[in-house]
């Protein structure tokens, strides 16, 4: 749906002199991330007004810019990726809703310690359908170390200032996005050991 849609949007473009028809493969993966986001901001408001819970925009504001440099796994296809998003939101509102208690230091320390870690030694983890080169590996992953470090600071600064629920948040970001990564990195291996086979 959304790959039809961006194939359309840049076959438009290119119609009216545009964009030039070279750059159309650049220009369909820029528009299927970005109606991709907007979809994910959509059901993240939906799911936000069901569970009545508004600091899942938190975890999608620290999200999104760690899962574009990070990388991790990807659905192979858009409506794999948008059900698996809406699992994950679904997720992170049950944690934080029914199971956060203030009282979380040591746990958040751990998590976060836990994360980081993975995220450091891990990303960024490349698509099959957008392989990284060595600068664009070295640069999305200084990005990724950067968002990291700021968005570790605000937890930080979060739980000295009681706002324990943001602090709680990111940190859950980070385990998310840790797994993201982790099986990412397997799915990679696993597609990587399917080739090998089929030669």
């Amino acid at each position: 749906m959304i790959e039809s849609l961006s194939q359309k949007l840049v076959q438009w473009q290119i119609a009216k002199n545009i964009i030039l028809d070279k750059d159309r493969s650049i220009y369909e993966y820029s528009y299927f991330v970005m109606i991709g986001e907007i979809i994910n901001i959509l059901i993240t408001c939906i799911i936000a007004a069901v569970f009545r819970y508004p600091s899942l925009f938190v975890f999608l504001i620290a999200y999104i810019p760690l899962r574009i440099y990070a990388g991790g796994y990807h659905a192979d296809s858009s409506s794999r990726c948008m059900v698996f998003s809406a699992i994950t939101l679904i997720a992170v509102c049950i944690i934080g809703k029914y199971l956060f208690i203030a009282d979380l230091t040591v746990f958040c320390l751990l998590g976060e310690l836990t994360a980081g870690t993975v995220i450091i030694l891990l990303s960024p983890v490349e698509d099959q359908n957008k392989p990284l080169d060595k600068q664009e590996t070295q640069k999305y992953r200084k990005y990724t170390y950067v968002i990291l470090l700021a968005e570790v600071s605000i937890a930080i600064f979060s739980h000295l200032l009681k706002w324990q629920e943001a602090s709680f948040m990111l940190m859950l970001t980070h385990l998310v996005m840790s797994l993201m990564l982790i099986i990412g990195k397997i799915k990679n291996r696993y597609l990587v050991r399917l080739r090998h086979q089929t030669q």
